[in-house]
């Protein structure tokens, strides 16, 4: 998952529970600008007609964003619960 660098993963690992709220809050932090970067990307490959991208519309960009930074928050979120042992609230969503 591009969105978080994946340091996602390294949450899981992290050897104290502050350093995983490290990691975790790294995480939501670059999601979002992260997010940004991309959905600027995909408005370049939309009004460049770039591959088959001349079909999307405007309003795609912000849901882009805002689909990026939610899986990225999610991820993050999901490696918190895993470095926490909470494997409960991972099955469940």
């Amino acid at each position: 998952m591009v969105v978080c660098w994946r340091l996602d993963l390294a949450v899981a690992t992290a050897r104290t529970s502050n350093e995983a709220a490290g990691l975790a809050a790294l995480c939501l932090a670059v999601s979002v600008p992260t997010s940004l970067l991309l959905a600027l990307g995909l408005a370049l490959l939309i009004q460049r007609h770039t591959l088959s991208f001349r079909d999307a519309v405007d309003v795609d960009v912000p849901l882009a964003v805002l689909g990026l930074t939610a899986t990225g928050v999610f991820g993050a979120l999901r490696y918190w619960h895993v470095a926490r042992h909470e494997f409960a609230g991972v099955s469940r969503h």
